[in-house]
């Protein structure tokens, strides 16, 4: 919401093919072919994001042998040895690498994580405290014609920021406006002969929106070609 991108809520029974980004965090159980679309969607150009507690269950709750995360581990370029509980209080830190990260930053990690083994995949971040020293906490692999990630833990807003920032920059996803103030949100709806971009101010203030192309509103018929002032209601389409 934050970046103005499209967002479709799916299930494992819809197709992936006409998607550029697909995030599916925590996908314990994996109904029957799920994982072989995932399989085809990378290898087929698009961006896969997945994490800790992924993959452990078929859907009659069976575990996958062999190790987790089950059948998405080779598009996934990992083999995830174990899961562990942190205490409700417990942070686990994380340094990223360049260039996707600031190595000058520190992350968290909370909640869960995973001991990760990267086989084909390359590491973007690692755990640098506690029993999980130097395991992976970010991996990609290049698989196909795409690539598909794992998060090992539950990483905070910073972190979550910046890898969605590099999934949609290397997926070419972009919004209709150059950068949204808190509280505006973005949607994009379409019909046969026109292009709607829906900007909705849900903040207490009134701002000004950045345009990334030329748009006409449809209640004035005023034209706007870099930005507009957006007053604190809902009620301004472009």
């Amino acid at each position: 919401m934050e970046k103005g991108i499209n967002v479709d809520v799916i299930d494992e029974t819809c197709s992936l093919d006409n998607y550029k980004v697909v995030i599916a965090p925590m996908t314990y159980m994996l109904r029957k072919d799920f994982a072989s679309k995932v399989d085809n969607f990378v290898k087929n150009g698009g961006t896969y994001l997945s994490t800790f507690w992924s993959g452990i269950v078929d859907d009659t709750d069976l575990c996958f042998l062999g190790g987790f995360p089950g059948p998405l581990s080779e598009v996934l370029g990992i083999w995830d040895e174990e899961i562990e509980c942190l205490d409700d209080n417990e942070n686990i830190i994380v340094k990223g690498a360049a260039p996707v990260f600031d190595e000058h930053k520190l992350y968290t990690g909370s909640l869960l994580c995973s001991v990760v083994h990267a086989k084909n995949a390359k590491i973007l971040a690692t755990f640098k405290n506690d029993f999980i020293k130097n395991y992976p906490a970010l991996t990609v692999n290049n698989y196909g014609n795409g690539k598909a990630y794992y998060v090992a833990s539950r990483m905070d807003e910073n972190f979550i920021y910046t890898l969605i920032e590099e999934l949609l920059n290397n997926a070419g996803v972009k919004s209709e406006v150059k950068s949204l103030p808190y509280g505006v949100s973005c949607h994009t709806r379409y019909n046969d002969k026109h292009e709607y971009v829906f900007i909705e101010n849900y903040s207490d203030n009134s701002v000004t929106v950045n345009l990334d192309n030329t748009y006409q509103n449809v209640l004035t018929n005023s034209t706007f070609a870099f930005g507009f002032y957006l007053q604190n209601a809902c009620n301004n389409a472009v």
